[in-house]
């Protein structure tokens, strides 16, 4: 690895030869593996040493190497076409980002629940106390940033989670604390993620909304309507005001993101079967269109039986590849369904009938919710629900 110190950090054309052809590439490609593969990528306090040290030594063993030409070389294409299953370059690519950003003199702008998600698969265990993968980021983020939490070491690390998914809600003005939850939850508070977690659970849950097109607005379904909350953190509850569209009627099955063989074009027929298609109403038959690319796509043609070939065909040009890949993001792990007055919904793979469909202030989408027991001891007759996840809802994602 000493020779990566030599090379121009400046210039990454430097790390772009073939490096396959190099004679000694197969035992440089097992080193740099077993390096990309060590337990010290998963510990929460390293992101805060590495991103705020102004000279960062990497030592494994009796050996050195500079950070900087060793995190240049992994974030470029080649690094990632050798290593395609590896998180460690995409975690590397983050922190030197975070690292230009910071000692270019400029306070890192992200807020504190984004700066968490993306860090989410940093090992709990590695930290010493739960809410430590919570509190290690703290050092990234600058004294006046409103979104900073005060490091409360009385709090066990569940009391810590639900605080810092109150305290996103409220500086935030949004609900994305709460849509990040569905499928990593706490046990018996489906508002609140589990930091602890270092997976995303039985499907992804990030924000359907987290990556739009430039050319497509942000989901907005409450509009500018502010969360309106209100809390009881010993029972676990919190409170929203919203109000309901609809209810779930009719549901199909859902593809996991494991299964890289779907073929889209018979999955795409099933729900669209099920729906009632195909249709002679061109206005239905766009609805269908657009969510289940859920108002990502506004390329015509929209008609996907014109976009996607049979399985085991490779899509007919770029277009159609990024059309596949749109298809791809918004479906899998997600249930297709149809409400009681006839909308179609993406939601969670885990919907079921009478589910019910809400506008909640402060949602950038609309949310499924469920009906539940109330906590014990509650004698005020009020109803209660757990939160499903959120969904997109054709015609709901815009206010």
């Amino acid at each position: 690895m000493l020779r990566y110190g030599a090379v121009d950090v400046d210039s990454e054309d430097s790390w772009r030869g073939d490096l396959e052809a190099r004679p000694d590439w197969p035992v440089l490609r097992k080193n740099i593996r077993a390096i990309l593969e060590c337990d010290w990528w998963g510990r929460a306090w390293i992101i805060q040493e590495v991103v705020m040290g102004r000279e960062v030594i990497v030592q494994i063993g009796c050996h050195t190497f500079d950070w900087e030409p060793f995190s240049k070389f992994v974030g470029c294409e080649a690094c990632s076409d050798q290593f395609p299953m590896l998180v460690t370059p995409d975690f590397v690519a983050d922190i030197r980002n975070f690292r230009i950003e910071t000692h270019s003199g400029e306070a890192i702008s992200i807020n504190f629940l984004a700066l968490a998600s993306r860090f989410r698969f940093q090992a709990a265990q590695a930290a010493s106390f739960g809410s430590d993968k919570i509190y290690a980021l703290l050092g990234l983020l600058a004294s006046d940033n409103p979104t900073r939490l005060v490091p409360d070491y009385n709090k066990n690390p569940e009391e810590g989670f639900l605080s810092f998914v109150v305290s996103c809600i409220e500086h935030n003005n949004n609900l994305s604390a709460i849509a990040l939850a569905a499928g990593v939850e706490l046990r018996g508070t489906s508002w609140c993620h589990d930091w602890r977690s270092t997976s995303d659970g039985q499907f992804s849950t990030l924000q359907l909304c987290a990556l739009p097109p430039p050319d497509v607005p942000e989901y907005s379904a409450s509009g500018a309507c502010a969360p309106i909350l209100d809390t009881d953190l010993n029972h676990r509850v919190l409170s929203l005001k919203g109000y309901e569209v609809d209810v779930v009627v009719k549901t199909r099955e859902y593809y996991q993101d494991d299964q890289d063989n779907v073929d889209w074009l018979f999955a795409l027929k099933g729900w669209e079967q099920m729906a009632g298609g195909p249709w002679q109403d061109s206005h239905v038959e766009d609805a269908f269109h657009r969510t289940i690319t859920g108002n990502r796509w506004n390329v015509k043609p929209l008609d996907w039986k014109s976009r996607i070939q049979a399985a085991g065909k490779p899509p007919r040009n770029e277009e159609d590849r990024w059309y596949l890949k749109t298809i791809k993001r918004i479906c899998q792990n997600r249930r297709f369904l149809v409400t009681r007055s006839g909308r179609f919904v993406l939601g969670p793979w885990n919907l079921r009938k009478r589910d019910k469909v809400y506008i909640l202030f402060g949602g950038k989408t609309p949310f499924v919710l469920r009906l539940c027991r109330p906590p014990r001891g509650d004698t005020a007759g009020r109803m209660f629900h757990t939160v499903v996840g959120e969904a997109i809802v054709n015609g709901l994602v815009y206010y």
